[in-house]
């Protein structure tokens, strides 16, 4: 678009506008809004979308079978003031590594007794954690102690040998096995208060 010059009979266009904006904006911007408007767009839009067109199918085919094979993990773990109290991370049934102390963790009853070393191995799968053992050599002699002889000074002798004593040791260990039957009171009839009348 063209338009007089002010105070002459020349005409200029917006493109001359445009050599020298701030000044020439300031003055002659109603007639060249695209030049001197930062929000008019620079293109006008197109009447039909410039992306690509899109594909038909997918640009990678899925695999029919997942890349890796899920692999069991230990599930549970519990510190022990000498030891810990976990599944070997090495240890797996035959040669199979997916047949660890995890998958020994999901059908324990069967598993920790059929499967070669899996109670030695998997103590946290296979629920040993706190189960005492009868006797253990103490450190440095050859005689064997007693988790009672553990007991008798706790403190001390936890810390270097926990591991054969979790039940002595270890305070998140159960002191009594659970009763087949509650141990509570049996209940009686009849309420031990008579109520009232009226509401208290």
């Amino acid at each position: 678009r063209t338009s007089s010059k002010k105070g002459t009979d020349k005409f200029r266009s917006c493109d001359w506008v445009a050599e020298d904006s701030v000044p020439r904006c300031n003055k002659y911007g109603q007639f060249c809004p695209k030049t001197c408007d930062p929000t008019c767009p620079t293109e006008p839009p197109t009447e039909t979308p410039t992306t690509a067109t899109p594909t038909d199918t997918p640009t990678e085919t899925p695999t029919d079978t997942p890349t890796d094979e899920p692999t069991f993990s230990p599930t549970h773990s519990r510190e022990l003031p000498g030891s810990l109290c976990v599944d070997s991370d090495t240890w797996h049934k035959d040669g199979n590594p997916n047949e660890n102390c995890a998958y020994v963790s999901l059908d324990p009853s069967e598993r920790c007794e059929r499967d070669g070393g899996a109670a030695d191995a998997c103590v946290a799968s296979c629920s040993k954690c706190c189960t005492n053992k009868n006797k253990f050599k103490k450190k440095g002699t050859d005689k064997f102690r007693s988790c009672d002889w553990v007991a008798e000074d706790s403190v001390p002798r936890c810390n270097k040998y926990g591991q054969f004593c979790p039940k002595t040791c270890d305070p998140t260990c159960p002191t009594e096995p659970p009763t087949e039957t509650p141990t509570t009171a049996t209940p009686t009839d009849t309420p031990t208060e008579t109520p009232t009348d009226t509401p208290t």
